[in-house]
């Protein structure tokens, strides 16, 4: 198999975009018999101390992974195991999806009703008392509204 990248990622395994460190760049490394390309385990042999790392990119396969284990199988040959990493193997396509959003953090509008963001909305009401004036017998309504 091709090219290796063992990372140390700082970041949640919810993020999108990876904050990754200490990065080993390894030419081969072998598939073992129970591998697919969502979890796969491999057999890599090299002299560095790879116990700290818990990402790589697989290039051949063209896919982040979270390591799940490591395993020394003898002196210089370790035994990873791994679990696809969606979010950054697809970021860009991610990036590139257009959607509509129902409800987000910092941007809103106040005028659209939303049961789950509480408000505070107290109504004032002012009723006043004309004395003489134009007004008659007759009684008729006069509705002002202000402000919405």
């Amino acid at each position: 198999m091709g090219q290796i990248v063992l990372y140390k990622n700082n970041s949640e395994d919810y993020a999108l975009t990876k904050s990754l460190s200490a990065q080993i760049t390894l030419d081969s490394c072998v598939f073992k018999d129970d591998s697919s390309v969502e979890n796969p385990n491999i057999v890599i042999s090299t002299g560095a101390d790879i116990t700290e790392c818990n990402y790589m990119y697989i290039a051949d396969l063209h896919r982040y992974y979270f390591i799940r284990e490591i395993g020394v199988v003898r002196a210089g040959v370790y035994y990873v195991r791994g679990h696809v990493d969606v979010l950054s193997t697809y970021a860009n396509e991610i990036k590139a999806c257009n959607a509509i959003i129902a409800r987000q953090e910092n941007v809103y509008n106040m005028y659209l009703d939303d049961p789950e963001f509480k408000t505070l909305n107290k109504s004032q009401v002012v009723t006043k008392r004309f004395s003489g004036g134009s007004f008659t017998k007759n009684m008729q309504y006069v509705l002002v509204v202000a402000g919405g």
